[in-house]
């Protein structure tokens, strides 16, 4: 899961941000909620053995030098990390599928422990009241990367916001990124950071002066770092933002424009090799109805209407052949009649939807290697779609549609912050107050009319030319640290220790 701060149950929120840029309308919808109360405690044990992580090894990139926390270094118990509401676990993937990091908010800072089937591996105090982001890796010699993304949320600057949660004092953004509980990384007002997910590299967006971002990519394998200028690259929080992300074989950081629906806009994609080498820039037109996504510099999937006359959805798969920084050559690999999805960690596989099921497909190929139909009945709705680790998730809500609606009717707008941006666009912000529509949801739920439910396909099966193996997971509404909801592993309690169990 992406980190956010999970608050508690007394007092829920929603924004909904509306974003008219240029004459187009973006919808994000936000969740927050009251301050929690700290669940820490001095004199507590700690969740179990390990380092734990205080030096800062490189702060060279951080002008307000090191980050430090008010937050008192101690060890979290399993009591604050198993059914504690605003804890957030995120599973690792990759080579550190076996680890999990808990991430517990609290006054002044907040807390986090990498934990494996063995314990803790390492925890420290983190500056941020909430967690934006977190990224966990594995690298090839053992050692364990961690990384956080840290800030309030956008409409924290609401007078309504702050009366409600003075506890947290000043807003505290920054980036701080840990390997074996040594801050290799830290600085206060970085927004954007990846972590390859085999711990080889990372990268940082940092702003510069003049609307000017810079682009850090330190490779760790080599010990490199290189820099890149990147203008007028929006900040994370706008609706516009570009979209910033590892190629799938991590050997690039792909900078991906935000596509907004405008047939003809010419889009720049620009490749950032993160072994030092010569960035690549490729340009297409966007047109219209779809988008385009560049899985890395040699390869691109491109989704839209066939034609004009004929509105019916195509994915398309091209390959590119550089030579001397040119193009030299396009292949058109194969195409096919479903809309499309998700691309597989490693791009071996493309998720595709069409006619009431969900293909996942050879990359390579186009072929259809598994069809799941079934999930289109008229009382599954909110569908979601994830494939990582070589594992097909699908999301999905069993519920009467008018039920949802009536519970969806009970958020109240307590209070609306508009602001006009110095580029013309403008921004409205609307808290809302979603108590009863949760109330609402949880008696559905109490009285079996609504189910939260995810089925977990293990493709791998498929490559040893076996039967597909698949689990199912019913969640709650507000999943948290030891609910057990997260398709990928679980936490448990073993003697004092807490474990991360991972779904292998």
């Amino acid at each position: 899961m992406t980190g956010r701060t999970r608050m508690t149950r007394a007092r829920h929120c929603v924004l909904v941000c509306v974003l008219l840029i240029v004459g187009v309308i973006g919808l994000t919808v936000f969740r927050g909620g009251a301050a929690p109360s700290a669940a820490y405690d001095r004199g507590a044990g700690p969740l179990g053995p390990g380092p734990t992580g205080t030096a800062v090894e490189d702060s060279s990139t951080n002008d307000e030098g090191p980050v430090e926390s008010e937050f008192p270094v101690v060890g979290l118990r399993p009591a604050d990390v198993l059914g504690n509401p605003d804890c957030i676990m995120k599973s690792g993937a990759g080579p550190g599928r076996d680890l999990a990091v808990v991430h517990v908010p609290g006054e002044g800072g907040s807390r986090f422990a990498v934990v494996d089937g063995s314990g803790v591996v390492f925890e420290d105090a983190l500056p941020f009241h909430s967690v934006r982001e977190s990224a966990l890796a594995r690298r090839a010699n053992g050692s364990v990367l961690a990384g956080f993304g840290g800030a309030d949320p956008p409409w924290s600057d609401s007078a309504s916001w702050q009366a409600a949660r003075p506890e947290f004092g000043p807003r505290v953004d920054g980036v701080v990124v840990y390997e074996d509980g040594h801050v290799i990384y830290d600085h206060r007002a970085a927004s954007r950071f990846g972590v390859a997910d085999d711990g080889s590299s990372f990268y940082v967006i940092e702003p510069m002066a003049g609307d000017v971002a810079r682009l850090l990519i330190r490779d760790l394998d080599s010990g490199t770092e290189t820099h890149h200028e990147l203008a007028n690259l929006p900040p994370i929080n706008d609706g516009h933002a570009d979209i910033v992300r590892y190629s799938a074989d991590r050997s690039e950081v792909v900078v991906q424009p935000f596509q907004t629906f405008h047939p003809g806009r010419q889009l720049e994609f620009s490749f950032f090799p993160t072994d030092g080498g010569e960035p690549r820039r490729l340009s297409t037109i966007y047109r219209g109805l779809g988008w385009t996504n560049f899985v890395s510099s040699n390869e691109e999937y491109l989704y839209g209407t066939a034609s004009r006359d004929d509105l019916s959805t195509v994915t398309v798969k091209r390959e590119y052949r550089h030579e001397n920084g040119e193009i030299a050559e396009v292949d058109e690999r194969w195409s096919r009649d479903l809309s499309m999805g998700p691309t597989s960690d490693d791009g071996a596989w493309l998720v595709g939807y069409g006619k009431g099921a969900v293909h996942v497909l050879d990359a390579s190929t186009g072929e259809s290697l598994f069809v799941h139909s079934g999930q289109t009945a008229a009382n599954h709705t909110k569908h979601s779609t994830r494939i990582r680790d070589g594992r097909l998730v699908l999301g999905y809500v069993i519920a009467d549609p008018d039920d949802i609606a009536r519970c969806l009717s009970k958020s109240r707008v307590v209070d609306t912050v508009e602001d006009w941006k110095s580029d013309g666009s403008y921004s409205r912000k609307t808290i809302v107050d979603s108590t009863r529509q949760e109330t609402c949801l949880a008696d559905l739920r109490k009285r079996g009319l609504y189910q939260t439910v995810q089925n977990v396909y293990d493709l791998r099966s498929l490559t040893d030319g076996g039967p597909i193996t698949h689990y199912k997971i019913e969640y709650g509404e507000q999943p948290h640290c030891g609910s057990g909801d997260d398709p990928f592993g679980t936490l448990e309690l073993r003697g004092n220790q807490l474990v991360y169990v991972p779904r292998l």
